[in-house]
C-alpha cells in the first residue's frame, strides 16, 4: 500500500473515533448479529428440515449454530476479566457467589417473562385441563432454574435456553479456577483444558456443534461450555497481550482488514455447505477476532459507539429467549402461509416482542434487586442482633 494512500485511509478512520465507553460498541453489534444467525438457524431447521440451500456452496444458515461459540469465548472473556479484578485477600467462594448472582440477575428479568408467555404458550397449544397444567408446571421447575442441560430438567419450555443453562453451569466451575490460579488458568491450564474437550468432540462427533445426549459425566452441550469459555478466559489473556504492544498506523490500518476479514468468513461459514468438520477453524477465527475487538488496536470503533448498537447489543437477549414463543406461534397458527412469509413474520415478531421485553424487563428487574436488597439488610441485621445477643451473655466479654 501506498504510503499517501496509507495516510488517508488512516486519516478517514481516525475522524470516526470518538470517545470510548466502557461498552464496546463492536462487540454489542456483534451480539445481535449473532443472535440473528441463530434465529435463522433454527427457522432452517424448523421451517426447512436444515435443507434450505442456494446452489452447491450456499445455504440459509445451516451452521449458524457457530454463533453460540462466539457467546460462549466472549463469557470466558468477560469471566476472567471479572476474575482479574478481584482482589488477592477476599474469599474465592463469595466472589464466585457475587459473580454468578450478577450473571443471573442481568437474564432473569427477560427470562421470568419469557418462560411465562411461552408456558401459557404451550399449554394452549397442548389443550390442557387443570391437572395437566399443574403437572406441565411442576415438570417446567428445573428448567425454570436454568436445569435443562443437566439430566434433571423433565419439561424444556424454551429450548434455546440450553446456552443459558450451559454457560451458568460453566461459569459456576471456572471462574473459582479462574480466580484463584488466574495467569495460570489463562496461559496454561484454560488452553489445554480446551483442547483436550475439543480433541475429543471433533474425533467422536466430528463436529463441535452439538448438544444433546451424554458425554462422559455430562451432556454434550455442558462439554462445549466449559471448553469453550475456558478459551474465552485465554482470549483474554491475548488481548491483554495485544494492549500492551505498540502498532503503527499502518499496522492499525492491516489489522482492521484483518478483523474484517475473520468476521466475513465467520458469516460465509454460517451460510456455507462447508462439512461441519470444519468447526474448529472457525472456533478459532472467532477467538482471534473478539481478542482483536477487545484489544482497542483496531480502527473504525468510533462508529460503533452509538445508542443504537448499544440498543442492539441489549436486544439480543430478550428476543434470543422469545423466539421459541414467536416460533410456535406462527407455525401453529399461521401455517397456511408460505414458509419464506413464516420466516419474514417469526424474524419481526421476535424483535419486536423482544423490543417490548426488554422494556418491561427494566421495572422487572428493579423490583427483583429491591427484593434482594431488602432481603439483604434483614439478614445483616438479624446476624448483628446475634452477635450482640452472644457477646452480651458471654461473662467474658
Amino acid at each position: 500500500m501506498r504510503p499517501a494512500l496509507c495516510r488517508l485511509i488512516v486519516k478517514f478512520l481516525n475522524y470516526y473515533q470518538i470517545n470510548m465507553s466502557k461498552r464496546n460498541g463492536k462487540i454489542e453489534l456483534l451480539r445481535f448479529v449473532f443472535f440473528v444467525g441463530v434465529l435463522l438457524f433454527h427457522l432452517n431447521k424448523d421451517l426447512y428440515s436444515s435443507k434450505l440451500f442456494f446452489g452447491e456452496y450456499l445455504s440459509f444458515f445451516s451452521h449458524g449454530y457457530i454463533a453460540v461459540e462466539f457467546f460462549f469465548v466472549l463469557s470466558g472473556f468477560f469471566m476472567a476479566k471479572s476474575a482479574m479484578k478481584s482482589g488477592s485477600n477476599g474469599s474465592i467462594g463469595s466472589e464466585t457467589v457475587v459473580f454468578m448472582k450478577k450473571k443471573i440477575l442481568s437474564i432473569l428479568p427477560a427470562h421470568i417473562i419469557c418462560f411465562a408467555i411461552t408456558f401459557i404458550l404451550v399449554c394452549i397449544l397442548e389443550k390442557v385441563n387443570l391437572q395437566q397444567f399443574i403437572i406441565n408446571a411442576v415438570q417446567s421447575i428445573p428448567a425454570f432454574l436454568f436445569l435443562n442441560k443437566t439430566g434433571i430438567s423433565v419439561k424444556n419450555i424454551i429450548p434455546p435456553e440450553w446456552y443459558i443453562s450451559c454457560m451458568l453451569f460453566a461459569l459456576a466451575l471456572l471462574f473459582p479456577l479462574c480466580r484463584k490460579f488466574k495467569k495460570t488458568f489463562t496461559h496454561i491450564i484454560a488452553p489445554a483444558f480446551a483442547i483436550l474437550f475439543i480433541g475429543y468432540f471433533v474425533h467422536k462427533y466430528d463436529a463441535l456443534g452439538v448438544k444433546d445426549g451424554w458425554s462422559v459425566l455430562m451432556m454434550k452441550g455442558q462439554s462445549r461450555a466449559i471448553a469453550e469459555i475456558a478459551l474465552g478466559a485465554s482470549v483474554y489473556a491475548i488481548s491483554c497481550k495485544l494492549k500492551t504492544l505498540h502498532f503503527s498506523r499502518r499496522q492499525k490500518v492491516i489489522l482492521t482488514v484483518f478483523e474484517s476479514l475473520l468476521f466475513i468468513a465467520v458469516m460465509y461459514y454460517s451460510v456455507s455447505r462447508l462439512k461441519r468438520s470444519y468447526d474448529p477453524i472457525f472456533l478459532m477465527a472467532i477467538m482471534a477476532m473478539i481478542a482483536l475487538v477487545m484489544s482497542d488496536q483496531t480502527l473504525l470503533n468510533g462508529i460503533f459507539q452509538n445508542r443504537f448498537v448499544f440498543y442492539l447489543g441489549k436486544l439480543s437477549l430478550p428476543a434470543y429467549l422469545v423466539q421459541t414463543f414467536t416460533r410456535r406461534l406462527v407455525e401453529s397458527y399461521l401455517s397456511f402461509l408460505p414458509a419464506k412469509i413464516q420466516v419474514l413474520v417469526i424474524f419481526i415478531s421476535t424483535i419486536a416482542l423482544g423490543a417490548l421485553i426488554l422494556e418491561i424487563s427494566k421495572p422487572v428487574g428493579r423490583v427483583i434487586n429491591d427484593k434482594l436488597d431488602r432481603l439483604s439488610r434483614s439478614r445483616k441485621t438479624a446476624n448483628k442482633k446475634q452477635s450482640g445477643n452472644a457477646i452480651r451473655s458471654n461473662p467474658d466479654h
